[in-house]
């Protein structure tokens, strides 16, 4: 719910599949089972300077937990009431719009008001989980 997500294929798995080469020594590339949005990541991108696969360390930030909460909401939106989902739509189409800022203020306070989204649809899971038969409970309830 909060961008966290795993990364279980060990950096020999991914070497042998992708046909990579010069593999960091970094304990990024080994499994790790909470990544948090604000951890350094190992990710495969194509060099820049030829068609050569890489891995490189990127930051999971406020992209990842975006992409997290837009799915929970597509899911869960008919759970929250009207003015909750609307102020949620309109929290994550700012923070969209700020994802690719350079202003570490504006990346913060995005950060900020996505881990308030995370809360507000995690309640909504829990509370449709509770319910048990897969129905949403009441509204904002």
């Amino acid at each position: 719910m909060c961008g966290r997500f795993t990364l279980r294929t060990p950096a020999s798995v991914w070497a042998e599949q992708f046909g990579l080469f010069d593999l960091p020594d970094w304990p990024l590339v080994e499994p790790r089972y909470n990544l948090a949005p604000t951890q350094n990541v190992a990710a495969m991108r194509i060099r820049a300077d030829s068609d050569r696969r890489e891995l490189a360390q990127m930051r999971n930030r406020l992209e990842g937990m975006l992409s997290s909460n837009e799915r929970v909401l597509a899911e869960f939106s008919s759970a929250l009431a009207p003015d909750e989902r609307e102020r949620i739509e309109e929290t994550l189409l700012r923070s969209r719009e700020i994802a690719s800022s350079e202003s570490r203020d504006e990346l913060n306070e995005a950060l900020f008001d996505m881990q308030g989204v995370s809360k507000v649809l995690t309640r909504v899971i829990l509370q449709r989980a509770a319910a048990g038969s897969g129905e949403a409970a009441a509204p904002g309830s």
